[in-house]
């Protein structure tokens, strides 16, 4: 069983270097969302076979972010 005082590391260093991390890969999840919604607001206009080629494409693509 592990104790919950020991969940929670007391080391700062390792927060230090994990918070700028947690940033940019949420930074980099937010603007390959905005990528993938511009492409299907743009696409959308044009026809409804290319919206759903992009649409299956971002699927797609999310998933394979979601893995590595």
């Amino acid at each position: 069983m592990v104790e919950r005082e020991r969940f929670f590391t007391r080391d700062r260093e390792m927060y230090k270097t994990f918070f700028p991390f947690l940033f940019i890969i949420t930074l980099q999840g937010i603007i390959s969302v905005g990528v993938n919604l511009a492409d299907n607001l743009m696409l959308g206009n044009y026809s409804e076979i290319s919206l759903s080629g992009a649409a299956l494409v971002n699927q797609v693509h999310m998933l394979l972010q979601m893995i590595s």
